[in-house]
This record gives C-alpha cells, structure tokens and sequence, in this order.
C-alpha cells in the first residue's frame, strides 16, 4: 500500500473532538427501523455525528426528481440546483457562455467536477482551467471566480457546510443566527486543493463484496473516491441486474441516479430512480437501504457527510494491487517521433485478412485473430500457425463477435482472449488451457471488463459490451494487461481485478519494452504514451521470439 493511502487511512481513525451524537431520535422512522435492523441483523459502524441546525427541504428516505428540488438564481447566466442534507450541499451549476460566478471567498470546503462545457476558475489569483471531467478541490478561506467557456459550462459541487447563502437565494427560509458550521473532521484530502484533475484518474474502488457464483471474481460495485476534509463523492458505478445488500452507516448520504435506473429499498419500500428524472433522495444516518439494478446498471453520485473512513479503507486496499505495479506517482508520458515508430514495429501484427494481434507460444507457434470475412475464411475465429507453417482454427466463428488474440501466461499454459464488443462474447476476457498441439480446451470467463459511459447507455442492448478491449500484454507474475477505453486494466493472475492504467487517449495497443522489459508502452490511433512499472513484462526465451 502506497504511503499517501496509509497516510489517509491513518488520518481517518482520529477521534472526532467537539461533537456529539446527533439528538434527533423522536424521527417517525425510527421505530421502523430499528425493527428492520434486528429482523436482518444488520450490524453497522458507528460514530460521533457533528449537530447542525440547517432546515432539511428533501424528506427523508423519499426520492424526488431533479425538477422538485430548490433553484437559485446566482448571477446572470448562472442557475443552481440544490440538494443538502445537515453538513453538505450539492449544487448542480449551470452557466452560459461566457457567464461568471461572482468572485467570494469561500467560507466552505468545495469539490468541482465538470459534467459539460469549458471555464476558467480564478482561485487565489491562480487561473486553472476546466474542461469535461475535470475535477478541483478547494478550502475555506479561498478567493474564486469562475467564468464559463464559449460552450457554457455545466458542474457538480459539492459544498460543506451547507451554504446558508445559496439556501436564501433559493427561497429558503433560514433562521438569523443559524447553526450551519461545525468542528473540522479533519480527514486528509484524497485530493490537493487548487491542482486540477481528470476524473478518469481515480481507480475503481469496489465497495461490495465479489458477487457469489460467477465463476470469476467481480464486484457489483465500484466507485471513484474523492474527499476533502468534512464530505467524500463517490461516483459509484452498479453493473446490470446487480444487488447493493441492505445495509445502514452512520454517515448521511445525498445520493444522485446520474445514468441508467435503479429501485432504491428505503427501509424495505421501493423508490424507483431514473436518469431522465436525475433521481435524489436524502438518506440520513442509520437509515435501512438497498438497491437493485435495471437493465443498464446505474451510475449515481453519492456525496456523503462526514467522510466514510470504510470507504477509504477499502480504496487503500485496491490501491495496494496496483502499486504493486506502477509507483502511485507514476504518470504516462508521451512518445514521439522515431521511438513512437519503434513501439508500432513492436507490436504490429501480420496482414492476413484483418490480422489482429499475433500471439506467439513457446513452442515456436503463433495464434492469429482475423477481424474481417475473405472467401473460405469467416470473421472471428482465432487460428492457431504451427512451427512447421500449417494452420488451423482453435477457435471457430460464432463465438464472438469480435475476437481480440491477447496473450499468453508466463508457463505458456494458458491463453487470454478478449472480446472487443457486442453478442456473443460481451465485455469478457476469457482464458482457455493451452494443449501440446496448440488447440484449446476449457473456455472459461476470466475478468469482466470496465465500461465507458456510452457503451452502457447504448439504446441497442447489443452495443452495451463495447469495451473497445484491444492488445494485451502479461507480465512474468502472470498478470494480465488489456488495452480498452478506460484506459490499461490489469487483472492478477486469478482474475481479480487491480487496477487501471489511465492515459490521455484510449490506447489500442500495448506492448512492455524498454532496457528492462519494465516500461509499459500504450498506443492510440496518432498517439502513443509510456509508463515505467514495478515489474517486468514477460518475453519468450532468447531464440523464441
């Protein structure tokens, strides 16, 4: 586990001073509750929960659209969205080209993540600038503008405390004297405040336990993580038809359905949420839930307040699979020019009819995928090319829809293939034994692959596969590396997920390289990016290659 994690879990054990349990125990859904807890024996975590005096609009437990929820009008061209519990407030910020935030210094802790458009922010005399997923934090005491680019901008933020100001432009009646403030938490910030960053960065952390009976290792569950000092975002992403069990945490959560459709069980009653209505709901502290998944998953924000040390817990040890791999600081870098020909000339396959990723074996062979239909020769199929020059299909067409030869373990019994996209084959990579004769035995699924957002909106149920899964690349601990949309996803030798590999532009190709086999070269379609890893990439023996 790297230092920063064990740095942040370290910080999330300090005792919270100066707060005390939340008074509000004559709430009527108390009773109900606390039934269910003890019909499901539900344990949960405790914790001390700062009291505030912030007027609550959303009902508890009860999910209402977007439409519903308080607006308030800033400055001209500048409209909010609010939804707040007792201690953060989600502002969902919309602004016209060339429209500014009035310049303030913040009096809250403010998490930023741009959802469309362009801007500038002006933080502290420093300019940063804001484009599709960038995400920024910054503290109290912070002087920020923000001007919106020529397409507009559209955002996310998140606020803690709650703005008492934005309550009073909404229409809020607020008591004079109102206690909105409470004692700093005083976690450690996931994020550097005033340093912008690209959403895609942040690894996904799974936040269920394995699904049982898949034969392969995945979570129904994972999130991206971001947090400052008193409110954690969790952009948490729930695969099709899966289960979020019936659970409670001392912490309030403001959730937000961003894609797809889900049924929220508030305390064993149904709450179907929706993307086109971007669904909230208010679900206090000890409060009973669950989910379950429509036919697309769903995507939601779920802002929680104080910060769930769990979570952090469970973020540092995802982060400690892959920094087994690369150093936490490890960054792509570019490459250009001659050395970006030479990486192409690593990796390049044979031209046969749509030739795809030549795979050779330690026996002097090579496994060959072709991609496209010629005369006497279907698409899809994987052909196995003997020492000797004869040819034959090991896997024939129908299986996949369109077939991606990856890789093959460093004992050479095992070969991974992938499926790029679509019915059959879905977003798998899937592993088969090796024989002596180079055919293949025992299919199998062996990791299911992350997936872009518009794969899983697709509107044809046949397009939500499209992991755009391409090369691949094992190292000599047998883990395997796939080139897909997200970026590289790496999974260990039995399947378990550990991590991604994020680059500026989807990677195509990937091939390991460099003095010591230790560099991990990535290729777009015009650009080509390397990263310098902890371990080494596996090469066939001197003679083999």
């Amino acid at each position: 586990m790297s230092k920063r994690w064990l740095a942040l879990l370290a910080a999330a054990t300090v005792v919270l001073t100066g707060c005390s349990k939340k008074s509000g125990g004559n709430e009527p859904w108390k009773d109900a509750n606390n039934r269910l807890i003890q019909q499901h024996s539900i344990k949960a975590r405790t914790r001390a929960i700062p009291e505030t005096e912030v007027p609550l609009a959303m009902e508890a437990g009860k999910v209402r659209p977007q439409s519903a929820l308080p607006k308030a009008a800033i400055a001209p061209g500048v409209t909010a969205t609010l939804a707040w519990g007792r201690g953060a407030m989600v502002e969902w910020l919309t602004m016209e080209k060339g429209a500014a935030y009035p310049s303030q210094p913040l009096n809250e802790e403010v998490i930023t993540v741009v959802r469309e458009g362009s801007g500038t922010c002006d933080a502290g005399g420093k300019e940063l600038p804001l484009v599709k997923d960038s995400v920024l934090y910054l503290t109290p005491g912070t002087t920020r503008t923000l001007k919106a680019g020529p397409d507009g901008l559209q955002a996310i933020e998140v606020f803690s405390p709650v703005r008492v100001d934005l309550l009073k432009l909404a229409g809020i009646a607020v008591p004079d004297g109102v206690k909105a403030g409470f004692p700093d938490q005083g976690e450690t910030p996931s994020v550097t405040p005033g340093q912008v960053y690209q959403l895609g960065e942040f690894q996904l952390t799974p936040i269920t336990d394995p699904l049982p009976n898949l034969g392969y290792t995945r979570s129904g569950a994972y999130s991206r993580l971001v947090w400052g000092r008193n409110v954690m975002l969790s952009f948490v992403r729930m695969d099709p038809h899966s289960y979020f069990p019936i659970h409670s945490h001392p912490e309030d959560q403001l959730m937000t359905l961003l894609r797809g459709s889900l049924v929220e069980g508030v305390m064993d009653v149904p709450e179907p949420m929706n993307e086109q209505d971007h669904s909230s709901v208010l679900l206090p502290d000890g409060m009973v839930h669950d989910a379950r998944m429509g036919d697309f998953g769903g995507d939601a924000l779920d802002t929680f307040w104080p910060v769930r040390n769990d979570y952090i817990e469970k973020g540092g040890k995802q982060q400690a699979l892959l920094d087994q791999v690369v150093a936490p600081d490890a960054t792509p870098v570019k490459v250009e020019g001659p050395a970006l020909s030479a990486v192409l000339a690593k990796i390049a396959g044979k031209p046969v009819n749509g030739a795809h990723a030549l795979v050779k074996d330690t026996k002097g062979g090579a496994y060959v995928a072709n991609l496209r239909s010629a005369a006497n020769q279907p698409v899809a199929q994987l052909y196995y090319i003997a020492p000797d020059g004869s040819a034959k299909a090991v896997i024939p067409a129908g299986e996949y829809a369109m077939l991606k030869a990856g890789a093959i373990s460093p004992d050479g019994k095992t070969l991974y293939v992938s499926n790029a996209g679509g019915q059959p084959g879905e977003n798998f990579l899937y592993a088969y034994d090796v024989q002596g004769d180079g055919s293949l035995t025992n299919k199998r699924k062996f990791a299911m692959f992350h997936l872009p957002d518009a794969a899983l909106s697709a509107p044809n149920p046949a397009d939500r596969f499209d992991s755009r899964a391409g090369g691949a690349a094992v190292d000599m601990d047998g883990r395997v590396y796939v080139a897909t949309a997200l970026g590289v996803q790496i999974f260990d030798k039995t399947g378990l997920y550990a991590g991604y590999i994020w680059s500026p532009q989807c990677p195509v190709n990937i091939a390991f390289g460099g003095k010591n086999d230790d560099v991990l070269y990535m290729v777009g379609e015009k650009q080509g990016w390397s990263v310098q890893t902890k371990v080494k990439g596996f090469r066939l023996p001197a003679g083999m290659d």
